[in-house]
């Protein structure tokens, strides 16, 4: 029983994807703006999905821009999971709703 230790290079694209979301915790409307890297492709869609905590599937928006608004003003008070999907990238952001 011997033990393989496998490497993976990770180099190609080591850049993690950023965004700024604002205002959270937020009433009614959540801003992103993703931060372009330099190895980002200009053509990437990024993918947006909004969640609640039983992982229902609440929003989803594909789009080639690197800002988007969401509209929360309908959904309950509550916390939510935002996640980020751009070329081989992702990223999850707890979102606040409230009154």
């Amino acid at each position: 029983n011997s033990k393989r230790e496998i490497f993976v290079d990770s180099t190609a694209d080591s850049s993690p994807l950023v965004a700024d979301i604002y205002p959270n915790p937020t009433h009614d409307k959540i801003n992103i703006v993703l931060k372009k890297s330099e190895t980002d492709d200009t053509e990437s869609e990024s993918i947006f999905f909004l969640y609640d905590l039983s992982g229902k599937e609440i929003y989803r928006m594909r789009t080639s821009s690197l800002q988007m608004q969401i509209d929360v003003s309908g959904l309950d008070e509550g916390k939510y999971l935002l996640k980020i999907l751009r070329g081989n990238k992702s990223k999850s952001y707890n979102i606040i709703k409230i009154k």
